[in-house]
């Protein structure tokens, strides 16, 4: 084995180790990402269900406010 031979060995495994410490990386990249959109999912759905709660529960004050109003009301006069 020729000294050439042996630089291009050793520089062949030198660029097989980078290329699957990148594919590693990139794949570890990929499942923080995936984590990240699923705890962000997450968050928009408990987000999305907190508005229509609020919303519900806004629309059952006004409805109570304005059965409020109904009942509060004077009756009208008859004069």
């Amino acid at each position: 084995m020729s000294g050439n031979d042996a630089r291009y060995d050793a520089d062949s495994a030198v660029l097989v180790a980078a290329k699957q410490k990148a594919a590693l990386q990139e794949h570890a990249k990929m499942q923080w990402l995936a984590c990240f959109d699923s705890a962000l999912s997450a968050a928009e759905v408990g987000l999305e269900r907190k508005q229509r709660e609020r919303r519900a529960a806004q629309r059952a004050a006004e409805a109570q406010d304005a059965a409020r109003g109904q009942r509060n009301r004077p009756a009208p006069s008859r004069c």
